[in-house]
């Protein structure tokens, strides 16, 4: 059987400026592959490596982000006998445009600095802020150093069941690629993200008419859950390829264990996300321990749980970092970058 299809395809460009519920760790929210969780790190007995990006430029920075849409076109597909294209509309395929750059705009490791250069999408915007839908401020654009951009194809299928019942299944699929504007050159490496979400009705097989179940609210739904879906897996390749990275600015004589960093939750950091403690020895990352940070806005507080102690050479070096003074001896060469960044819990709302 040929699965049939109309596809929407929304072309995005976002441009950057670089400038569980038990003590095994946080409870995973679904969707999210590749969630590190605290459990994880625990039962962790492999060779210790660091995050990748661990030490690139954008690791350490801001990232301001600027977005507009473009190119929105329909791509038409065959039919089946007992299969069919859902038939999305022109509010649909704005709608989910704004619910993609609104949810952007929730990732706190992304500082969203928007711009629409369509009068009609501009005047769409306004149109649903008034009703509630969104919320947003115009910012002014600013010089660019890097483009993300993003390619968002939307579609589904109908099937029809003998049984006269219909299930709608929609699907998005996001491809995301960051360039340096300067070079020209991809930073990191292009992704691709799947989302999927179903509904059933009833409907006639003779008029394609839904007879039962069906409204255009609920699809509206059915569509944003399936972006939904491929934003937080999305999250994981944005925590790998962006992840955050800062100095060590102190160390507790209390409790080695416990530490300040410099980075907070304006910089997308939350309570579920754990960090690696590495040392710069002479350019050269060396991973020491897993923690789990308690974020304030601008810094935050860094719990060591696991130490990379089994080596004996690994072992005196950490005792030498546990004794009073010794961050200020050695010029703060001791950092942390992040293993994962949960959705955004914001993202629940919208």
């Amino acid at each position: 059987m040929n699965c049939s299809t109309k596809l929407i395809l929304v072309s995005v460009l976002i441009s950057f400026v670089g400038c569980q519920t038990t003590p095994k760790g946080p409870v995973q929210k679904a969707g999210t592959g590749g969630f590190v969780s605290r459990g994880d790190l625990e039962h962790f007995d492999g060779h210790w490596k660091l995050p990748q990006n661990y030490k690139q430029e954008t690791s350490f920075s801001d990232m301001s982000m600027n977005v507009f849409f473009d190119n929105v076109t329909l791509k038409e597909a065959s039919e089946a006998k007992n299969q069919r294209s859902l038939d999305i509309s022109e509010n649909q395929k704005r709608s989910s445009e704004i619910y993609l750059e609104t949810m952007m705009g929730k990732i706190r490791r992304f500082d969203i600095k928007m711009f629409v250069s369509d009068a009609k999408a501009a005047a769409q915007r306004d149109e649903l802020a008034d009703i509630g839908e969104i919320s947003y401020k115009r910012k002014k654009a600013i010089d660019l150093d890097y483009s993300l951009s993003a390619n968002m194809v939307l579609g589904g299928e109908s099937y029809f069941h003998n049984n006269g019942k219909t299930t709608n299944t929609y699907k998005v699929t996001i491809t995301f690629s960051v360039t340096d504007i300067a070079t020209k050159s991809l930073v990191g490496s292009s992704f691709a993200v799947d989302g999927q979400s179903q509904r059933e009705y009833v409907r006639s097989i003779v008029t394609g008419k839904y007879l039962a179940g069906y409204s255009s609210d609920d699809e509206a739904l059915a569509i944003k859950e399936a972006i939904f879906d491929a934003m937080k897996k999305a999250m994981k390749e944005f925590a790998e390829q962006f992840p955050v990275s800062g100095k060590i600015t102190r160390i507790s004589e209390f409790d080695s264990k416990i530490m300040g960093w410099e980075k907070g939750s304006a910089d997308g950091l939350s309570g579920d996300t754990q960090v690696c403690l590495w040392y710069d020895d002479q350019g050269a990352g060396i991973p020491i321990a897993y923690g789990n940070c308690q974020p304030a806005e601008d810094d935050s507080t860094v719990n060591i749980y696991k130490w990379n102690d089994s080596d004996p050479k690994y072992r005196a070096f950490i005792e030498r970092v546990q004794q009073p003074g010794w961050l200020a001896q050695n010029n703060g060469r001791l950092y942390a970058t992040s293993l994962g960044l949960p959705y955004p819990k914001e993202w629940d709302s919208l």
